[in-house]
């Protein structure tokens, strides 16, 4: 089975149906999973065997990657590492770093994305920590850690595992909704004290990195985290604020941010959009996206560009003028698109709650600010 296929499984609607139709595949490439099936729990927290108990939490997070992967692999590790006590009763201490195991030979296998590995085995290792019970240091790198969208993700992942355990313990449900509400809180209030403190452009890139990552609200209220799967159809621009909120944005709002914070600091800088060109009337909402924003700071007679959701260029990238930096990271994202040549378009708004197509149309109204053609 290919990283693809398992992909299209695990972001299904009900993706246990799927896996159970093709376990035997999944198993050669997961083959820890195979030992899960049947292999009791003896614990009264737990009313299936380990696999049962997967495949519940695996239908009930979110359909992202993250998520799916975190759930299929987060108790995975619980077979080699069960004891049980005088009583029969089992115990499975240490179960997430056998699990995490399993998850990195998985990702060495199909050489993951650097990104959702970290992610993955995060959720994995903290899943079943009691938050509540941490002092103040050890929530602190919990925090900084996973970030605002991190932080959600870890409380539905523990949603979901505890809502496939025995219904007597559903009461700790209203527990994680008040944990989550009071470290959310707590992280918000932190990422807009660090907004408000921003002097300079370095720690711009330090409070993006930290606090934004790559992803989109869309306009059902659903998260996605790293991916675009249903972007031209339900994608909807978030505002500032949700955007320092969430602790997510694309392109189109992680530039709007950085193009504010610069603002703010007293910095001339301009926002530029590079597109493979789709007309007004352009109805493909199918296709895949070819659409970058970047900004451009100009100080002490240099350009610079600051680069945060084109993860793989993240940094600051000094330029000798504005010709050459739009001509350099032009000519990158043409190659990206299979060499098509891509118009670049100075734009000084960004509205929220437009659709991708509306904001297509938005940067097809300013051709009198383009920069190439």
């Amino acid at each position: 089975m290919t990283l693809d296929e398992l992909y299209k499984i695990l972001l299904s609607d009900n993706p246990s149906d799927s896996i159970k139709s093709n376990e035997e595949r999944i198993f050669e490439i997961i083959p820890e999973l195979r030992t899960c099936k049947g292999f009791n729990q003896n614990n009264e927290w737990h009313i299936y065997d380990v696999y049962e108990h997967i495949m519940h939490v695996v239908d009930g997070v979110p359909a992202n990657k993250v998520m799916r992967l975190a759930a299929l692999f987060h108790d995975i590790g619980k077979p080699a590492s069960y004891k049980e006590d005088e009583n029969g009763i089992g115990h499975f201490k240490g179960h997430w770093d056998e699990s995490i195991k399993a998850f990195i030979a998985f990702a060495d296998k199909f050489e993951l994305d650097e990104i959702i590995r970290n992610r993955v085995i995060d959720l994995i290792y903290y899943h079943d920590m009691h938050i509540d019970k941490l002092d103040d240091n050890e929530l602190k790198d919990v925090i900084n850690k996973f970030g605002i969208e991190g932080i959600r993700e870890l409380y539905e992942l523990k949603r979901s595992d505890l809502l496939a355990q025995n219904p007597k313990y559903y009461f700790i449900l209203d527990d994680y909704d008040k944990q989550e509400k009071e470290v959310l809180s707590s992280l918000i209030e932190r990422v807009k004290e660090e907004y408000n403190s921003i002097k300079t452009p370095e720690e711009i890139l330090e409070f993006m990195n930290k606090n934004i990552s790559y992803g989109w609200i869309d306009n059902e209220g659903g998260r996605h985290l790293n991916e675009l799967v249903g972007f031209r159809k339900k994608y909807r621009i978030s505002s500032l604020n949700e955007t320092l909120e969430t602790g997510l944005g694309t392109c189109i709002e992680q530039v709007y941010l950085m193009h504010i914070l610069l603002d703010k600091i007293g910095i001339n800088n301009k926002m530029f959009c590079t597109r493979v060109y789709e007309g007004r009337d352009f109805n493909n909402l199918e296709a895949e996206e070819h659409l970058h924003c970047f900004v451009l700071y100009y100080l002490n007679g240099k350009v610079y560009q600051i680069e945060h959701p084109d993860m793989e260029r993240a940094g600051i990238h000094e330029f000798s003028f504005e010709e050459e930096a739009v001509s350099k990271l032009n000519a990158h994202y043409e190659e990206m698109a299979d060499g098509i040549t891509r118009p670049v378009t100075v734009f000084t708004n960004v509205e929220p709650g437009l659709s991708f197509k509306e904001f297509n149309e938005y940067i097809n109204s300013l051709d009198n600010n383009r920069v190439m053609n």
